[in-house]
């Protein structure tokens, strides 16, 4: 199970605690012989939760230091970026692959998919661990142990959770005006709703029930805006690899573009309207639930 609050902790030893045991996950992939793509997704995703849970305490961490370690730590995951992104458009292309029934369409897909396959085994081989990793998760470690909050228990939470939401607010608010450029809005309304669920992640145990529907309720954005992102991902890098010509007939291409650009429109709209159910509420509505959630799980907050 992924490390969250417990009731009889402070929230800043919580938070050391949780950060460490993030850590720990990364060493523990980086520790074996050779990196599987399992082993490359999770290093991502537990560095994206180590800067969620970092936003959590924006807040509080002057303005200089917080971008230091949040920049460093984007910068180490971006060292494992390159080959999971061609893994992703690979299975992005299989998947798009096993829903096509057209039979001239399952050629030129499965052409490209293929193509698209090896190019991914090939960058993968290359893989290896970055220094850049091993400093991060020493400077995350460090960073949480030497936290000295204003605040203590859920005080210490609300600014940066409500700062989370309202961000992933504002984000979706853009995505909605977007005409050209919807691609980036909604991946960037995508990276805050990540964030919103990781921070959420921490808070269920206050109360498994309400909390754990709107973490469900985040997932399933963070899933959908991920599909969009990954199809319209797909898409630049197969745009990219046909310049250069290294994925074969320019016809088979071109249907293969087609078929994603109509696949990611599809989970663009749906993507959003699951948004708009995630954030409908005001910020300060919003909050009310978290907050009543653990002000009634730890209704005296003795251990601060």
């Amino acid at each position: 199970m992924r490390p969250r609050f417990r009731k009889r902790e402070s929230v800043q030893a919580g938070l050391a605690r949780i950060a460490g045991a993030y850590a720990d996950t990364v060493q523990a992939r980086l520790g074996g012989e050779g990196l599987t793509e399992d082993d490359v997704h999770e290093v991502r995703v537990t560095l994206k939760r180590l800067r969620a849970v970092w936003r959590l305490v924006r807040p509080h961490v002057q303005a200089a230091r917080f971008r230091s370690l949040n920049d460093l730590l984007r910068d180490a995951g971006r060292t494992l970026s390159g080959s999971r992104d061609m893994h992703v458009a690979a299975q992005t292309l299989a998947e798009l692959l096993g829903r096509t029934r057209k039979a001239e369409a399952r050629e030129a897909i499965g052409q490209v998919a293929s193509s698209i396959a090896s190019h991914a085994a090939d960058e993968h081989a290359q893989v290896a661990a970055d220094p850049l990793v091993g400093r991060a998760l020493a400077e995350a470690r460090a960073a949480f142990a030497s936290l000295d909050l204003p605040r203590s228990g859920w005080a210490a939470l609300e600014p940066g959770l409500g700062k989370t939401y309202t961000q992933a607010r504002k984000r979706l608010a853009k995505g909605r005006k977007a005409e050209d450029g919807l691609d980036a809005a909604l991946h960037e309304l995508r990276k805050r709703v990540k964030d919103l669920g990781y921070q959420l992640e921490l808070l269920v145990p206050a109360a498994p029930a309400p909390l754990g529907a709107m973490l469900k309720l985040a997932r399933r954005t963070g899933r959908r805006l991920g599909q969009a992102h990954d199809a319209a991902m797909t898409r630049e890098l197969l745009l990219a690899e046909d310049a250069a010509r290294t994925v074969g007939d320019a016809d088979a291409v071109a249907m293969t573009l087609r078929r994603l650009d109509n696949q990611r429109d599809r989970l663009a709209q749906r993507s959003m309207k699951l948004a708009g159910q995630l954030l409908a509420d005001p910020p300060a509505d919003w909050l009310g639930q978290p907050r009543g959630a653990w002000r009634r799980w730890r209704p005296d907050d003795r251990v601060q």
